[in-house]
């Protein structure tokens, strides 16, 4: 089993409007980073152009603050070292699907969306004060009649790993591909 990556912190919640919405209120109180926040559910939960963005019990709501100290153009990239990163976590826990990235934000399970990247920062020129990286997995269920078709681990027939045990595979997996980048770059 994975461990823990040793420079980053965890706050796990029962609830919350939104994981991101977490991760800008601690940047803004100036809290450390980097640190993953979890939450059991999400009352107010976003994807991409504001859709709205369920999060059930069951299934991963989580978001990284990062500081990354890197141009914006650069922190962009990042969508895509969360989406290796969540593609390479979620191969582990269904090995028998085809899992794909859809760049820049979305991973793919036999063809179907089964998790999401949404990156939000706040800037006052050339570099981001913080920049968060929320990340939903559907784990035990999906949403059904949804513009792009879904599904979740359990619909492909694996036992649906508990929020807590997914995110412990993928922050070891973020840490390692963001260390990747950080040296070498994209």
């Amino acid at each position: 089993m994975t461990s823990w990556p040793s420079a980053y912190g965890l706050k796990e919640f029962a609830r919350l409007d939104s994981t991101n919405e977490e991760a800008k209120r601690l940047a803004a109180s100036g809290a450390p980073a980097p640190v993953w926040i979890r939450a059991d559910a999400q009352s107010a939960g976003r994807g991409r152009r504001g859709r709205a963005w369920e999060t059930g019990a069951g299934n991963l709501a989580a978001t990284l603050l990062l500081r990354p100290n890197r141009p914006a153009a650069e922190c962009a990239q990042l969508s895509f070292v969360a989406a290796i990163a969540t593609a390479d976590a979620m191969a582990r826990f269904a090995p028998r699907a085809e899992i794909a990235v859809k760049w820049p934000n979305d991973v793919l399970a036999d063809g179907r969306k089964l998790a999401g990247i949404l990156l939000e920062s706040a800037s006052s020129g050339r570099e981001p004060f913080w920049l968060a990286i929320g990340i939903g997995i559907n784990l035990a269920h999906y949403p059904e009649g949804v513009e792009f078709p879904a599904i979740s681990v359990a619909a492909l027939g694996a036992p649906a790993p508990s929020p807590s045990d997914t995110l412990l595979e993928l922050a070891g997996s973020f840490a390692k591909w963001y260390d990747i980048w950080v040296q070498g770059g994209f």
